[in-house]
């Protein structure tokens, strides 16, 4: 999962060369699947989040996802990470810690 931070979107950071970019050539090579997921609003709820972002579920959301893809690609669960910068980082920080609870 590659989460864009609150002033970039999903197709933004899909779309960067650097340093987001550099995720593709490695994915092609190691046959990794890349997300690129929209968050509500453009801002995740990281615990930080805007007062009307505050309810969101985005870690229920971002576990839909990865269910959604794993139903029709062969994933490993054991092998799934989440990388962002800003907002995008620290969501990827709140999503490790209750995911893996």
């Amino acid at each position: 999962l590659i989460l864009h931070s609150e002033q970039q979107s999903a197709q933004q950071v899909a779309s960067f060369a650097q340093p987001w970019g550099q995720w593709r050539s490695i994915a092609d090579r190691e046959g990794l699947v890349l997300l690129y997921p929209e968050a509500v609003n453009g801002e995740w709820n990281d615990c930080q989040a805007a007062p009307e972002n505050s309810t969101v579920n985005d870690v229920g959301f971002l576990e839909e996802v990865i269910t959604d893809v794993a139903g029709r690609v062969p994933l490993d669960d054991r092998r799934i990470y989440a990388v962002g910068a800003s907002n995008g980082g620290r969501m990827s920080y709140r999503l490790a810690v209750q995911r893996s609870a």
